[in-house]
C-alpha cells in the first residue's frame, strides 16, 4: 500500500460524508472553527485534501468528524480492507509497544 493511495480513499470518504450532509467546503471549515484560511484558500485546501493530493492531519480528521456529527472512523472506511500493491510496510502497534504492554490492551 502506497500512503498517497490511503489518502485518495479517506478524502473520497471525507467529501462522501460532507456530501451526504450537503455541506459545502466553506460551511464545513466555518463550523470547525478554523481560523487562519482565508476564503480563497478554503475551497483548494479542502479539494486536495479531498481528492488525495494532501493528507488529511490526525486533528483535522477529528474536528471534521465532530462537525459532520460522524464516528472518526467514518472517514477511515476501507482503509483497513485495502489491498494494493505495498511499497512502505505500515506500522502496526507492535512497532510502538512492548509484548506486556500488547497484553494490557487486549480485549
Amino acid at each position: 500500500m502506497r500512503i498517497s493511495d490511503v489518502d485518495v480513499i479517506i478524502g473520497k470518504n471525507l467529501k462522501e460524508q460532507r456530501n451526504l450532509k450537503r455541506m459545502t467546503a466553506t460551511e464545513l471549515v466555518e463550523k470547525i472553527g478554523i481560523t487562519g484560511w482565508s476564503e480563497k484558500s478554503i475551497k483548494p485546501s479542502m479539494a486536495r485534501i479531498e481528492n488525495g493530493t494532501s493528507p488529511l492531519p490526525a486533528n483535522l480528521a477529528v474536528l471534521i468528524a465532530n462537525a459532520l456529527e460522524i464516528p472518526v472512523g467514518e472517514l477511515f472506511k476501507g482503509v483497513a480492507e485495502y489491498t494494493g500493491e505495498s511499497d512502505v510496510e505500515m506500522p502496526t502497534i507492535r512497532n510502538f509497544l512492548a509484548e506486556d504492554e500488547i497484553e494490557l490492551i487486549k480485549f
